[in-house]
Formats: structure tokens, C-alpha cells, sequence
């Protein structure tokens, strides 16, 4: 399978208002120089990240820098994420969700590790 990472706009608790329903691991994975999209760079593709209003209006100007250089395929995602993010209220936030396990995903958990398709996690 393939890396996930999912993207939500959740509230002030942590319940999820609106879910993206897209794979942010396809934008992170065609990030180029890490000076070009500092804020998109602090992702962490492994764990949560999350993004209040005050610092939404940098992920998207670099998604929108880095839309400019990106197929009409890559391009419509990436719109996506924006709209998404563009609806971001008071008490919100924008959580992506590094290596997000799908529900298809098989695994088999013991002692603490996490066996998924030859991937080996530590929690």
C-alpha cells in the first residue's frame, strides 16, 4: 500500500468538521527545495500536523507557488486542498494525518509495534 496522509478541518476538540477525503501524500511527495515550501516542508508525513487560522495563509500560498508548476491533474488536487483549507473558522483547524491506515489496510499488532505490508512502526 501505499503512504497515506490524510487532511481534515476539525474543531477546537479534535472532531472532524470536514473531512478532505484526498491523499496529501501525492503533494508532499513532488515537494522540491525544502527553502521554496519551508511550511509545507513541516508536514510530517509519519504523525499529525496541524495548522491554525493565523498560519493557513502560508500553506496556501506555497500550494498555490507550487500549483503553478504542476500537470492539470496535480493542479485540480491541489485546488482541492485549498478550498478546504479557505474555509477554516474560528476554533479550527487544518490536521493532516501522516501515514493514515485505511481501513483495507491489514495489520497485525504486537507489543506495541505495528506490522503493516513490510513496514515496522514504533509507538
Amino acid at each position: 500500500m501505499a503512504q497515506h496522509i490524510g487532511c481534515h478541518l476539525v474543531d477546537e476538540h479534535g472532531n472532524v468538521v470536514k473531512d478532505s477525503g484526498l491523499n496529501f501524500a501525492l503533494v508532499l511527495n513532488i515537494l522540491g527545495e525544502k527553502e521554496k515550501y519551508q511550511w509545507l516542508h513541516t508536514i510530517d508525513a509519519y504523525g499529525d500536523t496541524l495548522f491554525n487560522p493565523l498560519q493557513t495563509p502560508f500553506i496556501i500560498s506555497e500550494l498555490e507557488k507550487l500549483k503553478n508548476e504542476l500537470n492539470q491533474e496535480m493542479q485540480n488536487l491541489i485546488t482541492k486542498f485549498v478550498e478546504l483549507i479557505k474555509i477554516i473558522g474560528m476554533h479550527q483547524y487544518i490536521k493532516f494525518i501522516g501515514d493514515k491506515v485505511l481501513e483495507s489496510d491489514a495489520r497485525i499488532e504486537s507489543e506495541g509495534k505495528i506490522f503493516r505490508k513490510g513496514l515496522l512502526r514504533f509507538f
